[in-house]
């Protein structure tokens, strides 16, 4: 049995140009290095987190040695995230920030 070949389809400047615009927002992906060694710190940080930053994804993995805190978001909270950790005596530490097209 043959297979049908592939059909691309190609798009005209213009037309890449509205899908580019379509997209609106990059995201900007931080990463720190924290102090969150315990599952109580994480849930003292976690509902400020998520009160003070509805619109962020963030994780942090607790396996590795540096406590990394990795966030998602439309917005740069660099400064924001920091001066939150360090208000509740936990400290964070910007290590890069990446930008991307949403997921």
């Amino acid at each position: 049995m043959l297979k049908k070949p592939l059909q691309f389809k190609v798009i005209s400047n213009l037309k890449r140009l509205q899908l580019i615009t379509d997209l609106k927002t990059i995201y900007m992906i931080a990463v720190f290095k924290t102090n969150v060694f315990t599952d109580s710190e994480l849930n003292v940080i976690s509902p400020l987190l998520n009160s003070h930053f509805k619109e962020i994804k963030w994780n942090i993995d607790l396996w590795d040695a540096d406590k990394i805190l990795r966030v998602d978001s439309p917005k740069d909270w660099t400064k924001e995230i920091t001066e939150l950790f360090n208000s509740i005596g936990l400290h964070c530490i910007n290590l890069e920030i990446f930008h991307s097209a949403p997921f």
